[in-house]
């Protein structure tokens, strides 16, 4: 999709633009849809990173190399989330089950 290849950190393109650069307003797409799609093309090798702002081609490898940082510590977390929610079983019960002594 050129429009993410154009696009730099600071000048992010949305995942609204990326519909709209798609040409796909048949079909009601979310913020998953638009998701998938990245996955899709960083599956392909595509170097697409992302921030709060919008997606964006890295201008260098220092600059991807930060993105991969930042998202190997996101997904640590998660996996620390995932095991944490996977051990609360027991807690099915309520909030209270957790803080009384």
């Amino acid at each position: 999709m050129r429009i993410i290849e154009t696009a730099t950190k600071g000048n992010e393109v949305t995942a609204k633009d990326i519909v709209l650069a798609a040409k796909l307003k048949r079909r009601k797409l979310d913020g998953r849809d638009v998701q998938g799609i990245i996955e899709a093309l960083r599956l392909n090798g595509a170097p697409i990173c992302a921030n709060g702002k919008g997606y964006y081609w890295p201008k260098d490898a220092e600059e991807r190399h930060g993105f991969v940082t930042h998202f190997g510590r996101r997904l640590k977390n998660l996996a620390k989330v995932h095991k944490a929610l996977k051990g609360s079983y027991g807690n099915i019960g309520g909030f209270n089950n957790l803080i009384e002594a």
